[in-house]
């Protein structure tokens, strides 16, 4: 889940990575074919010259499909999250819509990111409300250890590292834990507050559609 500052910028690159409608390809490819209701493209007359292979086909008679006219591909999400109003949203395209999509909400989430707080004094224990936007789980040497990338209600970075799960990815969890330390990016201004020993409180139920 994306933290994104302009939504307008995010649709408008999918926009313009919107793949054309096949037919309007094939009869770029076949001049003067007839497509059928399925899509696939015919010869329109005996002796027509397919300027692809330079094969020539009879009246009627299927011309090759092409991976440019079907290039459309399957559908991918991004999901993401407005900074401004904490509103949800999905966004849907083929692969390299989405692709295209995320290099831009890498970049507004990063940019956000230095304009974040860090949150609470360093060995303070204390609440907080924290939505969690992504969990990344490895074994290591002392066992599995799962890593919250979570937000408070002002969008301020959260991070927690440990054995435990504290909830699930798109839900809200109320937790109390100690502040273990502020991380500040040597590259550019981003930073998280990372929090140890969490003990939950309430979960809600509030989750990503």
């Amino acid at each position: 889940m994306y933290i994104i500052t302009n939504t307008a910028e995010i649709i408008t690159v999918i926009d313009n990575k919107a793949p054309r409608d096949v037919e309007t390809i094939l009869r770029e490819i076949y001049p003067g074919c007839t497509i059928d209701a399925n899509g696939r493209a015919h010869s329109p007359c005996d002796g027509y010259v397919c300027e692809l292979t330079g094969e020539i086909y009879r009246g009627g008679e299927y011309l090759p499909e092409t991976d440019e006219a079907m290039r459309g591909g399957s559908l991918s999400r991004m999901f993401a999250v407005e900074s401004s109003t904490g509103k949800e949203i999905i966004f849907e395209g083929t692969k390299a819509q989405i692709s295209a999509a995320r290099e831009i909400a890498k970049r507004q989430q990063a940019d956000f990111d230095a304009t974040t707080d860090f949150i609470g004094e360093v060995k303070n224990r204390q609440n907080f409300e924290l939505r969690i936007c992504a969990i990344f789980s490895e074994v290591g040497v002392y066992g599995s250890e799962h890593t919250h990338y979570m937000r408070d209600e002002n969008m301020n970075p959260i991070v927690y590292k440990g054995s435990k799960i504290i909830g699930k990815t798109g839900t809200t969890v109320k937790v109390k834990a100690t502040v273990k330390s502020h991380w500040l990016s040597k590259y550019d201004n981003r930073k998280a507050t990372y929090i140890a020993r969490p003990a939950n409180k309430i979960t809600a139920t509030r989750k990503e559609a």
